[in-house]
């Protein structure tokens, strides 16, 4: 693991280096996704999975890989109780596994707490 050099007033420290840039915690999961993709022979769906979520973002395995900064539409949905939801999001990295491409968005907007509590089905406080 590399070092950073940082200075503190007129002191130099040295930080351990960064590798993960997320702020939230993302939260395991299961859930089935189909993402509405808009292509230039049109819109396109893809199904996959989710494997990890945040109010902000979501991790997915698909079958293809998507472009980086392209806008796509996920829905979310629980298969044992019916829980559904959708949201914009961008695509912000990917990288081949063994079944597709893991694929990492951000939404748009935070899930509420309604959805986020109801894909995961957590009871609400």
């Amino acid at each position: 693991m590399g070092l950073r050099l940082a200075v503190l007033g007129n002191s130099p420290i040295m930080l351990k280096k960064v590798t993960d840039r997320r702020v939230r915690v993302r939260t395991p999961c299961s859930l089935r996704v189909l993402c509405a993709v808009q292509s230039e022979s049109g819109r396109r769906q893809v199904v996959g999975t989710a494997t990890n979520l945040s109010r902000r973002g979501v991790a997915l395995v698909l079958p293809c890989r998507l472009a980086r900064d392209e806008t796509i539409l996920i829905r979310l949905e629980r298969l044992d109780n019916g829980f559904s939801c959708e949201s914009p999001a961008s695509v912000q990295h990917d990288q081949p596994v063994s079944s597709g491409w893991m694929v990492g968005c951000q939404f748009h907007e935070p899930l509420s707490t309604v959805q986020f509590c109801g894909l995961l089905k957590r009871a609400l406080s």
